[in-house]
């Protein structure tokens, strides 16, 4: 994923985090990468005011679960093609990759204790589902 600074490719509304995950090939930055983790594409546009107002609760979220997620930056007017690829119908929206494939997805703004269940939930859902060991596996596998 390439890095970008400050706010490069982003408009200024009011705060913004000091570094960005844009991504350079959403194949590789996404679907390849969601083999081993979740990954949370944020789909954006630079004139989508509710989009700056979600990514910083996106990126505390992925902060708090990193190891169990990743966030993914793709700005819709970059990467045009994507939107009917990936059924982006609203913005902002959020879809969750595990496994190569799209699991789930949240639209427009929503405060960091709904993010995280709904990233909770995608956790239980793929334990449920066999996708990933049950959590005191998990959590024993992860100790020295």
């Amino acid at each position: 994923m390439r890095q970008l600074n400050g706010h490069e490719g982003r408009p200024h509304f009011g705060p913004m985090p000091s570094l960005e995950r844009e991504v350079a090939d959403f194949d590789s930055d996404v679907l390849q990468r969601s083999e081993e983790r979740f990954v949370l594409a944020e789909f954006w546009a630079p004139w989508c005011t509710a989009c700056t107002r979600l990514h910083p609760a996106l990126e505390n979220v992925a902060a708090r679960l990193a190891g169990r997620l990743e966030l993914a930056s793709v700005n819709i007017e970059m990467h045009a093609q994507l939107v009917e690829a990936q059924g982006v119908h609203g913005l902002p929206m959020v879809k969750a990759y595990f496994k190569g494939r799209a699991i789930g997805e949240l639209t427009g703004v929503l405060p960091e204790p709904a993010i995280e269940r709904w990233a909770d939930s995608l956790f239980e859902a793929a334990r449920e589902g066999g996708l990933m060991p049950p959590l005191a596996a998990a959590a024993a596998t992860r100790e020295p």
